[in-house]
C-alpha cells in the first residue's frame, strides 16, 4: 500500500472524502446527518466501490441538499482512488462494525488525516494526535469543522511509515517467532 497510496500535488476541491462500500454498516447516515448541520461551503466526496445502497444515498444527498458528490459503483482502480483521496483535505470513517478498516492507513499514506467514529469497534489505535481524531456520531459535524481548520497540522503519512509498515511488523514479530521456534524445539527434544 505504500506505493499505491501517496500524496499528490494538486487542488483540494473537497474538504473530506469517505471511501466505503454503499452498505448500511458503513454508516453513511452519520456523515449525511453531520452535513445537514454544516455550512453549505463544506464539500464532501463519497467513493463507493460496491454496495446496494448507492442509489438510495445519492437520492438522500439530493433531497437533503447536501454538498456531497459520489463516485461509483463500480469501483475505480487504486491509482484513481489515490487521486480522489488527494482531492480532499481529510478522510472519514463513519462505520462502527468495520473489521480493522485498511482505509485508515490508506488515507494516511495518501497524506490525509482521518476523522473516525469514536465507536469504531476495531482500528481506533491508529488514530493518534498526529494522524487524526475520533468523534462520536453526535459530535461529527463539529469534528468535521475542526478537521477542516487543522488538517494541514497532522503528519499521518510519517506516522504510518514509522509505525505500521511491513518492516516494522516483521521486526516486532521476529522475536516472537524465534521464541516459538525455541519452545517447539524444547518440546520436540522432550518427546524423543
Amino acid at each position: 500500500a505504500i506505493d499505491l497510496f501517496h500524496p499528490l500535488d494538486g487542488p483540494k476541491n473537497y474538504d473530506l472524502i469517505y471511501v466505503a462500500a454503499a452498505q448500511g454498516y458503513k454508516r453513511h447516515d452519520i456523515l449525511l446527518d453531520a452535513f445537514e448541520r454544516l455550512p453549505p461551503d463544506v464539500r464532501g466526496l463519497c467513493v463507493f466501490g460496491y454496495g446496494e445502497d448507492a442509489d438510495m444515498l445519492r437520492v438522500q444527498i439530493v433531497e437533503r441538499g447536501l454538498s456531497i458528490d459520489c463516485v461509483g459503483p463500480p469501483g475505480v482502480p487504486f491509482d484513481e482512488v489515490n487521486r480522489l483521496m488527494n482531492s480532499a483535505r481529510f478522510g472519514v470513517v463513519c462505520g462502527r462494525d468495520d473489521g480493522a478498516p485498511a482505509i485508515l492507513t490508506e488515507y494516511m499514506l495518501a497524506g490525509l488525516p482521518v476523522l473516525a467514529n469514536a465507536e469504531l469497534a476495531c482500528g481506533t489505535q491508529y488514530i493518534l494526535p498526529e494522524t487524526g481524531m475520533l468523534a462520536t456520531p453526535a459530535d461529527f459535524a463539529d469534528a468535521i469543522m475542526a478537521m477542516r481548520e487543522t488538517a494541514q497540522d497532522f503528519q499521518p503519512r510519517d506516522a504510518v511509515l514509522t509505525r505500521w509498515t511491513w518492516p516494522h511488523t516483521i521486526a516486532r514479530l521476529q522475536p516472537l517467532l524465534a521464541e516459538a521456534r525455541r519452545k517447539k524445539a524444547i518440546r520436540l527434544t522432550e518427546i524423543t
